[in-house]
């Protein structure tokens, strides 16, 4: 092959990489009736703080509760996103839903926690069995991945507990610093 052909190769598949459409970004879509839909976040920073955020909906979008929550002494982000979803799974017990899906953005977490039981020697393991467990009593608990761009709220909840070192909790009434993102959500 020519140097002249290779350029003309790559001058095509340039061309045809940009004229293909736009992804459109994902956003947080309703659950169907019946089921609450949990988003969970963590936020992480080098010196050890963290936040979580944790917000449930209904099927119409409407916040039916959530928490966000301060944390020290996390050595690592993952950790963050099991404290998260250990909370959200808590809540979903204290509640008594029985159809729940759980929704985070961190792909690790899922993986780890969605592959068949096995003896995880990671330094993730034992902070996973716990969830681990809890997801394998109640299946009616349903774990996925989404994107951030899906799991706004959530995410913006741990940023400000990891930000202002501060903790909240909330019943039905949607707390001023998530209302816009959930009201463009609906």
């Amino acid at each position: 092959m020519t140097a002249s052909i290779l350029h003309q190769d790559f001058l095509a598949a340039a061309t045809t990489l940009s004229s293909a459409p736009a992804l459109q970004p994902v956003s947080w879509s309703p659950p169907p009736a019946g089921t609450v839909t949990l988003n969970v976040d963590g936020s992480f920073h080098s010196d050890g703080g963290a936040g979580i955020g944790v917000v449930a909906r209904g099927s119409s979008g409407q916040v039916l509760c959530g928490l966000a929550r301060h944390m020290d002494n996390l050595s690592k982000a993952e950790f963050a996103e099991h404290a998260a979803l250990l909370a959200g799974l808590h809540l979903v017990l204290d509640r008594g839903w029985t159809r729940v899906q759980i929704e985070m953005d961190s792909a690790q977490t899922v993986n780890r926690l969605c592959r068949p039981s096995s003896c995880d020697l990671s330094i993730f393991g034992p902070s996973l069995e716990p969830m681990r467990a809890i997801l394998s009593a109640h299946p009616h608990i349903r774990l996925r991945y989404i994107p951030r761009s899906a799991n706004r709220v959530a995410h913006t909840l741990a940023s400000w507990a990891l930000s202002c070192t501060c903790s909240l909790s909330f019943d039905s009434v949607c707390p001023e610093i998530i209302a816009n993102i959930v009201n463009s959500e609906l």
